[in-house]
């Protein structure tokens, strides 16, 4: 019997030890916004569904009003998870709607609002910004960034502002894991940006970052914005919600996902006696373990920013006059795109076609071959670089 009592305790704590290494990561837009249908009958049944799933790390996003977060943290507090484990990020008057929950504790946070952002309709309303955590988990601690991009509007068709706010996340979490010293990272969020999409192929270009669910699935997407499959969905089929990591040490243990999947893709029964699909996303669950074999980030654009000099900036402009030849000074090439971004973020006159000609420069030194630079995004280039002289 005691032999009996020994070896149960000797599985139990394998088993924990196992959990331990093993971190589940769920990000989940709630739709919370003020014209979303069904709002009180979904938002009772979200922490149940939420904790069924055992995640480590919840970043939701849309919990705008404060009896939203009072259900989630509720719920989800009676279900175990810590109540001091709760983040809000507030910004002008409607907040970020970004609401964040770890199982462990959070070690360090930086919340910055995007400079980029102005949208004068909006802008002293609604709160756009990006949030870093440090994490402290049984076995190893990593930086957690999230956000929730602008989505495309008419005003910015070429989604210039989603570009410029991809660079101001990069920049901070590249900032943070030089200040931290941590060197495991994970972005998550509905992040407005389709895989398919220009938009989305900076971000990659940018942080060196990879996508959890395509990695696990073999280089596919699963659509998390779905008006075939969810009647709260008016329209579009793409796949907006992420979760990517990345591993900056070269040696030692790394985050991996070894799986994937859409979440909350199916209506729920209720107690009102009718099924309700949890929002107008499906979610993303990404289970990751540690690791000596992660993959490690190779090339990350944002490592290369600096100030151009004057005799850099000639020999670009000689460049750009007689036929660039981007295999020559890669890295020179890459701080041309960085400083071009950084300008626009920081310019009142924004020229959405110098920001595409820039992140296109930046996506195809990361090697990505779909978005080539064309004769006329060098034509753009060239003029910036004149008038900067």
């Amino acid at each position: 019997m005691r032999r009996l009592v020994l070896a149960l305790a000797l599985l139990v704590l394998v088993a924990r030890l196992g959990m331990a290494s093993e971190l589940r990561v769920l990000t989940f837009n709630t739709w919370g916004i003020k014209d979303g249908r069904d709002k009180k009958e979904r938002f009772a049944l979200i922490p149940k569904a939420v904790a069924g799933l055992k995640p480590d790390i919840i970043i939701f996003q849309e919990v705008f009003e404060e009896w939203e977060r009072e259900v989630l943290k509720h719920g989800l507090v009676m279900a175990g998870y810590p109540a001091d484990g709760f983040r809000y990020f507030p910004l002008r008057s409607c907040g970020t709607g970004i609401y964040v929950v770890s199982r462990y504790p959070i070690k360090g946070e930086r919340f910055e609002p995007y400079q980029s952002f102005r949208f004068s309709e909006n802008k002293e309303q609604l709160g756009r910004g990006m949030a870093v955590l440090r994490i402290q988990a049984p076995e190893f601690e990593f930086l957690l960034a999230t956000t929730h991009i602008t989505p495309g509007n008419l005003a910015d068709l070429d989604r210039a502002e989603g570009m410029l706010e991809f660079f101001e996340i990069s920049r901070l979490i590249y900032e943070e894991s030089a200040r931290n010293g941590v060197s495991s990272i994970l972005l998550a969020g509905d992040l407005n940006a389709d895989p398919p999409k220009l938009l989305y192929n900076i971000l990659p270009a940018l942080t060196g970052l990879e996508n959890a669910y395509s990695f696990t699935h073999h280089g596919a997407f699963a659509p998390t914005n779905d008006r075939r499959e969810n009647t709260y969905t008016i329209m579009g089929i793409e796949a907006i919600d992420h979760i990517l990591f990345g591993n900056l040490a070269a040696a030692g243990k790394g985050l991996v996902p070894k799986s994937a999947e859409l979440v909350f893709n199916k209506p729920c029964p209720s107690a009102f006696g009718k099924e309700y699909f949890l929002s107008d996303h499906f979610g993303v669950l990404a289970v990751f373990e540690l690791s000596e074999n992660a993959p490690r980030i190779r090339s990350a654009a944002i490592q290369q920013a600096a100030d151009l000099t004057g005799e850099e900036k000639s020999w670009l402009l000689a460049q750009l006059q007689s036929g660039a030849k981007f295999s020559e000074q890669k890295e020179l090439w890459m701080r041309l795109g960085l400083a071009v971004l950084s300008d626009q973020d920081q310019s009142r006159h924004r020229d959405a076609r110098l920001i595409r000609a820039g992140s296109k420069l930046l996506i195809a030194l990361g090697g990505n071959a779909k978005f080539k630079v064309n004769s006329s995004d060098l034509k753009i280039l060239r003029q910036w670089l004149e008038a900067q002289k």
